[in-house]
């Protein structure tokens, strides 16, 4: 028993201390108490210790070491931060996304884009599904606000091709009939379903009714008929 602790004490040996979670401060004094010293070793981030707090030690406590020993000390520059995989929430509507991320540990923000998805569905995060993303960081989801509108130009009056080139340049799709018109010309629009300036999805048909002139006049045969009213 006695004898035991007097030799360990005679051969200059002690036993390393644990200061793994101490501060840097508190684990040097702690080291030159059991008659220690120390040098840094890692210096880098810790999964579980805040900046200037020890995360590992080397030998390990409850190794017998030389008297004045140094130990090694790996000291934490700060908390790195958690990685989580992003959900995929696309095809979601907006409510049940912001859950679902919020839940994985995310901050959510959210934009509006023209989608040809239903209005008020998640088309798009970022970062994307399945990528790594530190927890409490910020996923910003695109949230549809349904098919683009484009305002109908006014084409009346102008001849079919131009109608049809502006029509096109507007992202809508054009049908033609003719009809004939007194004072509209020939090859000009007369008319247009729907009219200038409505709002409509890209891609909305727009007829235009394209003049043909004046309708031609057929002269009947009066014969006969000026006789009968004559009468």
């Amino acid at each position: 028993g006695g004898s035991g602790t007097q030799q360990e004490e005679d051969s200059g040996q002690v036993e390393v201390p644990d200061v793994v979670g101490m501060t840097l401060d508190d684990a040097k004094k702690e080291l030159n108490d059991a008659g220690l010293g120390w040098k840094i070793g890692k210096q880098e981030e810790s999964a579980q210790y805040e900046e200037g707090y020890v995360m590992g030690q080397d030998p390990e406590d409850g190794e017998k070491v030389k008297k004045n020993t140094q130990i090694t000390l790996d000291v934490s520059t700060g908390k790195a931060e958690e990685q989580v995989e992003v959900p995929n929430v696309v095809g979601q509507d907006e409510a049940d996304a912001q859950k679902t991320l919020e839940d994985a540990g995310f901050k959510v923000e959210s934009t509006a884009v023209y989608s040809s998805q239903p209005q008020g569905e998640v088309v798009a995060t970022t970062p994307e599904a399945g990528t790594q993303a530190a927890k409490g960081s910020t996923v910003t989801i695109q949230v549809s606000k349904g098919e683009e509108k484009v305002s109908v130009p006014d084409v009346r009056g102008t001849d079919e091709n131009t109608a049809k080139n502006t029509l096109s340049g507007a992202g809508l799709n054009v049908t033609v009939t003719t009809d004939y018109s007194d004072s509209v010309a020939q090859g000009n629009v007369i008319s247009q379903d729907p009219s200038g300036g409505t709002k409509v999805d890209a891609g909305t048909n727009v007829n235009i009714v394209v003049s043909l002139g004046s309708r031609p006049v057929s002269v009947p045969s009066v014969v006969g008929v000026s006789e009968s009213n004559a009468r």
